[in-house]
Parts: C-alpha cells; sequence; structure tokens
C-alpha cells in the first residue's frame, strides 16, 4: 500500500520566519558618508537564524544597501554596499525568535549620490539564505536630504 500523504510539513503562513527592517534612521553624516541605524524583526513564528557562524562573519545574514531614485528596488538601482549582521551576536543561539527584534548601524559610502539618487534601500537577507513566509517584505528605504 502506497501513501498518498505528504510526510514532509509545509511552510504555512503559521510556521516560518518572516523578517523585515522595521525602521531606519541617521545617526551620524558627513560628505561622503552616512551612518545609519536600522531595526530588523522577525514578525514571523519560527525563529529565524541571523548569526551562523560567530568567527566569520560571512557565514551570518547579509544585507545589501542600494542608491535609487524611488522608495523601490529597480534595475537603475545602485549597489553600494553589502554587509554581514554582526549586531545578532548578542541574540540567544544566533536566532531571532518571534516577535523579537535587534538594532544595529552600517556607515555606507555616499560619495556618488546625486539628487537624482535620494534614497538608500536596504534590504535583508538577499541572498534568501532564511526560509519565509514572505520574501518580498525585505526591503525598507529613508530618503536622504542634502545639505
Amino acid at each position: 500500500i502506497v501513501s498518498t500523504e505528504q510526510s514532509e510539513p509545509t511552510d504555512d503562513d503559521s510556521n516560518c520566519s518572516d523578517l523585515v527592517i522595521e525602521s531606519i534612521s541617521v545617526v551620524k553624516k558627513s560628505k561622503s558618508t552616512i551612518t545609519l541605524k536600522y531595526k530588523v524583526k522577525n514578525q514571523g513564528k519560527k525563529p529565524a537564524s541571523i548569526i551562523v557562524n560567530s568567527k566569520n562573519d560571512e557565514d551570518n545574514l547579509a544585507m545589501i544597501v542600494h542608491m535609487s531614485s524611488s522608495e523601490k528596488l529597480t534595475r537603475g538601482s545602485i549597489l553600494l554596499d553589502r554587509t554581514y549582521l554582526k549586531g545578532g551576536k548578542q541574540l540567544p543561539d544566533g536566532k531571532l525568535y518571534p516577535g523579537k527584534s535587534f538594532t544595529e548601524e552600517i556607515k555606507v559610502d555616499i560619495s556618488k549620490m546625486t539628487r537624482f539618487t535620494p534614497m538608500l534601500i536596504l534590504e535583508i537577507d538577499p541572498f534568501l539564505t532564511v526560509q519565509e513566509c514572505n520574501e518580498t517584505n525585505n526591503l525598507n528605504h529613508i530618503k536622504i536630504k542634502e545639505e
């Protein structure tokens, strides 16, 4: 007798992680660099691994920063920086549990920014390392005012 029931549990909305960048703010700005503080939250129902290896940052969850003319990530968006999250080191087991969040800062070179590209877009988990309920909400943006 062959069973037709699925033996693997399926990831539906009730049993998965969902990472979002909840907020972004400017900490410090100079002519060529900007330091941003951002808050990452797991709004899913399953823990998300942020820190895989505390000795090698490249094993951790990634963050990409783009420069853009709009709030959306488009083909015209320009990659400014790629980093690996370190702020999760204070998390239990390197995991972000449901409903929890942490903040981290990133310093970005903005010397190529123009008045036509005033938006910085942060994208968490661009390489889809964490299996999430919703992979489309991993972006957030901030408009940088000219001085």
